[in-house]
């Protein structure tokens, strides 16, 4: 048989952005210090990664958390494999990628 496809709606970008995806970019000790700058630390350092990220995306608005993980992530270093680990394994783009270039590339889908 043929298959008929009918347009139910018109397709659109969405408009609210998910702050916890943008928070869980976030390494653990990234999310404490930045709930230490926010003094919302205090009861949370035994929460698990999940938990302090929702936490952060839930305490502050997503044009802050967005400027938050964009400098942490470029501010990132030592986090790359190194290559003599993975000798026999091709190098991709993303390590050879830099922190501002990752940064960029995976905030820019939250502004």
């Amino acid at each position: 048989g043929n298959l008929n496809y009918k347009q139910v709606r018109r397709a659109y970008q969405r408009r609210t952005r998910d702050n916890y995806l943008l928070a869980s970019l976030l390494w653990r000790d990234e999310l404490l210090a930045a709930l230490d700058v926010l003094d919302l630390s205090k009861g949370h350092r035994r929460d698990t990664r999940d938990d302090l990220a929702n936490y952060l995306a839930g305490s502050v608005d997503r044009d802050y958390l967005r400027e938050v993980v964009t400098e942490t992530l470029m501010a990132r270093q030592g986090w790359r494999v190194d290559q003599a680990q993975h000798e026999n394994v091709g190098t991709s783009q993303l390590k050879r990628a830099s922190s501002r270039f990752l940064a960029r590339r995976l905030t820019k889908q939250y502004h």
